[in-house]
């Protein structure tokens, strides 16, 4: 092919790492061609178990684009066109994803194949096979932690912290990860951070720095498993807590202050700052400017046993153990020998196929002051707020300029609120 006919739109992701959500056409123009796109994909459409899951994959599509995206968007509704939903065949969707460039129906046609696309990632092999294991070894590490005294949480026995609360999600629904995935840049699931969540909502600011200290004090937490560029702090202003901090030690290094008067003055300054602004460079942009949190991404080293598995592994304990008891004799010269040789060889490579499994699992804590809590059940920063706006982002994303840049409900709020 002449350089000057090469699919830049394709090569695309390999060249500037632009997702595959955001590349406008397929380049695919015959069932021969759209079954090799799909082999390459990871589905062989002559094994009926993968024609079907692609089925699948087209029905929820649908079914995603009609309960989330379209349901109150009656014009972007009546464009979709009727010949398109009635398509069982996703070849023949592919073939009309590929040629018309701009029409109506290549752009449908790309709509319902990038949603196809987001359900298929919205699945992490580890957190569907051992998310009950995933779930208790993580939290446990925390909620072993966490007292209850005269009906009031704290975190720690001895001079505990207390908290206003302790929140624990186990995990995201499909609908919500293929919205978030839909939302991020990279569209994959391996970049789920937060299958599992934790969040400490202390009552000041003062105290969610004394939770970080008491996580890492009692290795709950280890700063070694901290995901780089990861964490986010919008709660508090370290740089200047450092430098009171550093002017009240010399106080008490001179007799000026007590060593209790430290940890009180400290305390009262922290609850008096400005909450920083978020970084410049956000992680997720949809969050408020109003919503303030210290947030991190741990990662977790499981130990999962064959029988914490949701399903049979190819060699079973019980197999290991026949396996095992096999008597092996003293291998006999000639051709018999060299069979009971690759015998025995093999038995050994089945028994190294060890009954345990280890891997590195993500999890994400947020530690927050009363206050920011709050805020995040009403207004710009509640979480009604924030999922509405992923919701928006999601259609500007698959269908540009079709909606506008935000969303007229939340544009109402601000106006509200400016004018309040």
């Amino acid at each position: 092919m002449p350089l000057t006919e090469l699919p830049w739109t394709l090569l695309s992701p390999m060249l500037t790492g632009s997702s595959a959500v955001d590349v406008p056409q397929l380049n695919v123009y015959d069932h021969r061609q759209c079954e090799d796109f799909l082999e390459a994909y990871g589905f062989d459409w002559n094994d009926p178990l993968d024609q079907a899951a692609v089925g699948r994959l087209r029905s929820k599509a649908l079914e995603f684009l009609d309960t989330q995206l379209l349901h109150d968007e009656p014009e972007l509704d009546a464009e979709f066109p009727v010949a398109l939903r009635q398509e069982v065949d996703v070849r023949n969707i592919m073939m009309l994803a590929s040629k018309g460039f701009g029409s109506a129906t290549q752009m449908w046609a790309c709509t319902l194949l990038r949603v196809m696309h987001t359900l298929a990632h919205t699945s992490s092999y580890f957190n569907s096979r051992y998310r009950h294991y995933i779930k208790d070894s993580i939290l446990g590490r925390f909620t072993d932690h966490i007292y209850t005294d005269n009906g009031k949480q704290i975190l720690g026995r001895k001079n505990g912290i207390p908290l206003v609360s302790f929140e624990t999600r186990g995990e995201k629904s499909t609908i919500s990860l293929a919205l978030k995935l839909l939302q991020k840049p990279d569209n994959v699931a391996t970049d789920i951070f937060d299958w599992v969540g934790l969040r400490f909502v202390t009552h000041d600011r003062y105290d969610a720095l004394r939770v970080l200290e008491y996580l890492q004090e009692h290795n709950i937490v280890t700063f070694a498993h901290v995901r780089p560029g990861r964490s986010r702090n919008t709660l508090i202003d370290i740089d200047r807590m450092r430098a009171d901090l550093s002017k009240l030690h010399e106080q008490y290094r001179k007799s000026a202050i007590a060593g209790h008067e430290v940890d009180a003055e400290i305390r009262r300054r922290v609850q008096g700052y400005p909450y920083p602004s978020p970084p410049q460079k956000s992680y997720n942009p949809l969050s408020a400017v109003r919503y303030h949190s210290i947030q991190f991404t741990c990662v977790q080293r499981m130990r999962a046993m064959e029988e914490q598995a949701s399903g049979p592994r190819p060699v079973s304990v019980p197999v290991k153990r026949f396996l095992a008891s096999i008597p092996m004799p003293a291998l006999p010269e000639g051709p018999a020998g060299k069979v009971m040789d690759e015998m025995r060889r093999r038995r050994d490579d089945l028994l190294q196929d060890r009954e345990h499994l280890h891997f590195l699992f993500p999890y994400e804590v947020q530690v927050m002051d009363r206050r920011s809590y709050e805020d995040t059940h009403r207004g710009l920063a509640s979480h009604e707020v924030y999922k509405e706006r992923q919701r928006h982002a999601v259609k500007r994303r698959l269908w540009g300029d079709r909606v506008p840049e935000e969303s007229p409900r939340i544009a109402e709020r601000i106006a509200r609120e400016r004018g309040a």
